[in-house]
């Protein structure tokens, strides 16, 4: 569903370009499994379990993509993607609202995978810090606001 009126994107010069069918431009482009596996194949092996992944969609089933009305709304693809390759870190955004909701989270794990999403409701400014130890590993994480620590 198409909540944002007709469609825009930018041109080589970063002009707006009205769109004239929005949804055959984003069928156009690489799905998110297809973009994930493209940057992964740009890694040397191995490299992953040492990576760090920013990504704004939050992976689906973690707490981090609870909307205000309760709706899940994360990609299953990520969560996937994450189960099978299990990088470091991985960060989002998107859903601000997601770990204020009943069961919401700025932090969880996906096997080895430590995934935050610090989250924001207010003009504060919600932050996660990240100790990151040798041998590839996050040792500690922080929460600004919420005060909240792991291990």
């Amino acid at each position: 569903m198409q909540f944002c009126g007709e469609g825009v994107t930018l041109n080589d010069r970063g002009e707006n370009v009205r769109l004239e069918n929005l949804v055959a431009h984003l069928k156009s482009k690489p799905s998110i499994r297809q973009e994930l596996h493209r940057l992964k194949a740009q890694l040397v092996p191995g490299e992953i379990v040492r990576s760090i992944w920013v990504i704004h969609q939050p992976p689906s089933g973690l707490g981090m993509d609870i909307l205000a009305t309760g709706e899940q709304v994360g990609s299953p693809t990520l969560l996937e993607f994450v189960r099978e390759n299990q990088p470091l870190l991985g960060c989002g955004g998107h859903i601000r609202e997601s770990p204020h909701q009943p069961g919401g989270r700025w932090l969880n794990r996906v096997g080895n995978t430590v995934w935050i999403q610090p989250g924001q409701v207010d003009q504060k400014l919600y932050y996660p810090r990240v100790k990151l130890a040798e041998g590839a590993t996050v040792q500690g994480c922080w929460h600004s606001v919420s005060g909240g620590a792991w291990p």
